[in-house]
This record gives C-alpha cells, structure tokens and sequence, in this order.
C-alpha cells in the first residue's frame, strides 16, 4: 500500500513530500474508522472534525501509532493513519496545501512547508540553541509574510521572494531537528555532536542573513514609492506656494535680489531629500538607509511620502536663516539674480540631503537668536563652508589679561 510505504519513510526521519496522507483516495477509510477513533481518541477527534487544525494536530495523530517508547495495536495504528489524515486534509485546505515535511522519532519531531509561504513545527527538544533557532525561524517567518504577503497577491517577483525565503526557513528547521537527533544519539561522539551545532549555527548565519536581507530590500522598496509618491505632490505645490510668497509676500522675502530664491531653496531642498533616499538605498553609505519592515505598507508609503515635506522645509528654513543674517554667507548674495538663484537652490538642496546639515544650521541659528552661557564661540563649520571667510573665535577677556600679564612678566 501507498500508505504503507510512507509510514516506512516517515518512521526513518526522511523527507516525505513526494506523498502526503491527504492525498490518499477517501475510500481507504469508511464509518469504522470513524467510530474506531472516537472510542480511542475522543478528544483529538473532536478537535480534529470539529475545531480549527494546526500542524500540533498532525503531529498527535502521527505519534499515536510512531511513539519510539510505547508500542501499539493494529487499531491504533489504524486510528493514527486515519486520524493523521483527517487532520491533513483540513490543515492543506487551510494552507493551499503541504508542499513537504520532515519527521522524525527520536526525539519526537517535525516539520513542514505549507504553499502559502508557512513553515510549522513541533519539536519536542530540550536544548536551548536548538529551541532559539525554532523560535527564531517562526518569527522570520512572521517578518517575510508583514512584508511579502500583500505584494504576493499581484507581484511575481514578490511571490517568489517568498516562497525562497519559506524554503530556506524549512531547511534550517530540517537541520534542527537533524542536530537535535544526533545530540540524543547516546551513541553518537562529542566530535560528532560538535560538528552537528557547528553545522546548524553556521546555516541559520547563512539563512537569517539572507531573509533578512530580501526583507529590508522590500521594505525599502515601498518606502521610496512613498517618496516618489511625495516628490511628485510636494514639489510642484511646494514651488507654486514658494513662488507666491516670493511675488506676494512683500520685500522682505525680496532682501536676497532674486525673487525666485526662496522657490529654489524649498524645490531644492525637496529634491535634495529624495535623492539623499535613493543614494542610501543603492550604495554602501555610513549611514544606510533602516526601515522598520514590521511596520504595514501604507504606513511606509506614507511615512516615505513625508520625506519630501521635510526636505522643503529643511531647505526654507536654510533659506531664512541665511537672509535673517544668522549665517555669514552674504558673501554668495550679490546683484546677479541668477547665482542668488543658483546659490539658494544649491543651499536647499544640500539642507534636504544631509540631515546633518540642516541640523547644524538650525543649531547655528538657535545660537544666534537665544542667548548662550559658554565663554568661547566655536567656529561655525556651516558658514565657512558657504561663505568661506574665515571666522575665528572669540578670545574670552579673561585669557586677554592672562596673556597681557605673561607679556609683561617676560619683559
């Protein structure tokens, strides 16, 4: 019999993937099977017939008639095939099916790939290493379906991403329960079981790296359609409004003598921040480009969007700044409208790009404004850089005296 021949497989702790127990025909079991598992396994009937089935139950029924320490009759093995079968069948109708799994008897233990991209287990395993990497590949699991799963639906690419990731997951799990057997092996040498941890530590390195990897690509994926999405809003609005103020605002946004500045800085600052997304997200930078992937894609879309927003205002809060004189660049704002214009554009786009850089002109500029306790000044790296005129320290009064009295002493 098929059947048979599978348990034979199964009890050796192989892959049986090549069949499955719910692809036996329906007439193998009938109303005695029925009435046979509900004398001897009320309980797990009831839930199996009855009640949602997880791969717990599968592996119930499985050892029913596979317990390594207790031998049993030819009914209850019986009651284990027909039972393993029901719980089968629901479970596949559930998960699109079983794509494979794994089992084996000592210790108790298996495992299985479903074809919506799931990998279940149940180990009964004392080992601590052994237990994290299960626990660890049942979350990476969770992770790759939060961010493949609504993408799979309608992206060939993504289904594939996930169905790859689902099946090194499996693998690893395999490993697991392959180590875990030969760390109760009472045969088996230190060396060997040495060699079994070395093995399973350095494929779930291999895996997780991997996984993760496909994982943050994707979610960096939707978050840059967010920004493409902002950019394609905020900076035609953003360059109407700025030109606005610029025409309507009165003089004093006029002060620089370009009335397109202001429109440049804010456009500049825009495009500078989803240039600055792109070049994190496709070269090697010391600051790469981290997305929480746990979080759902409309929020990434719309967090990416958001980026843009900032960018322009990062770029008319440098534009301000430099008019306001709490920056010493005037030097770069001549007569000429289309440097003034060329300067802010370059000024706002720099200010969008590096969030260091926005950050050190509005610190510079929270110093000009509020007062400050410090003795000594430091240089303002920002100015120098735009203005390139040297600014030096300010000297305290009392490091003056110091040197004068030194002067005189040495006289």
């Amino acid at each position: 019999m098929v059947i048979s021949e599978v348990r034979n497989e199964t009890e050796q702790g192989t892959d049986t993937s090549a069949t499955h127990w719910d692809q036996a025909p329906q007439c193998f079991f009938g109303k005695k099977d029925h009435y046979l598992a509900l004398q001897c396994r009320p309980r797990l009937y009831y839930q199996i017939t009855n009640e949602h089935v997880s791969f717990d139950h599968i592996a119930k029924a499985f050892w029913i008639g596979n317990d390594p320490d207790e031998q049993v009759g030819k009914d209850e093995k019986r009651v284990s095939q027909f039972l393993e079968y029901l719980a089968r069948r629901k479970f596949s109708d559930e998960h699109e099916g079983i794509e494979k799994d794994y089992w084996n008897r000592k210790p108790m233990a298996g495992c299985s790939l479903t074809r919506d991209g799931y990998v279940h287990s149940v180990m009964n395993i004392t080992d601590p290493e052994l237990v994290l990497y299960e626990d660890r590949v049942h979350q990476l699991c969770r992770d790759i379906h939060r961010t493949f799963g609504t993408a799979a639906h309608r992206n060939k690419k993504a289904a594939k991403d996930l169905k790859d990731a689902a099946e090194m997951l499996y693998t690893v799990l395999t490993r697991v329960i392959c180590t875990a057997s030969v760390l109760e092996d009472e045969h088996a040498t230190q060396h060997e079981r040495d060699e079994a941890l070395a093995a399973v530590r350095i494929q779930w390195k291999t895996t997780s790296t991997s996984v993760e990897e496909m994982i943050h690509r994707q979610a960096r994926f939707e978050y840059l359609e967010g920004v493409g999405l902002g950019a394609l809003i905020t900076i035609p609005a953003l360059a109407v409004a700025g030109w606005a103020a610029v025409h309507y605002g009165g003089n004093q946004l006029n002060e620089p003598g370009a009335p397109g500045s202001l429109t440049a800085a804010i456009v500049g600052g825009a495009a500078g921040a989803v240039i600055s997304v792109t070049q994190r997200m496709t070269t090697q930078t010391k600051t790469p480009l981290v997305i929480d992937f746990t979080a759902p894609k409309q929020q990434k879309i719309a967090l990416g969007a958001l980026r843009p927003i900032v960018g322009a205002v990062f770029g008319a809060v440098v534009y301000f700044a430099i008019i306001g004189g709490l920056l010493a660049v005037e030097a770069r704002t001549g007569q000429d409208a289309s440097i003034t214009v060329a300067f802010f554009a370059v000024a706002g786009f720099a200010a969008g790009f590096s969030e260091r850089f926005a950050a050190d002109v509005l610190q510079r500029a929270s110093s000009g404004i509020l007062p400050t306790t410090q003795g000594v000044e430091k240089p303002d790296e920002l100015s120098l850089l735009l203005s390139e005129q040297t600014r030096h320290a300010r000297t305290p009064v009392t490091q003056e005296r110091q040197t004068s009295v030194s002067t005189a002493t040495e006289s």
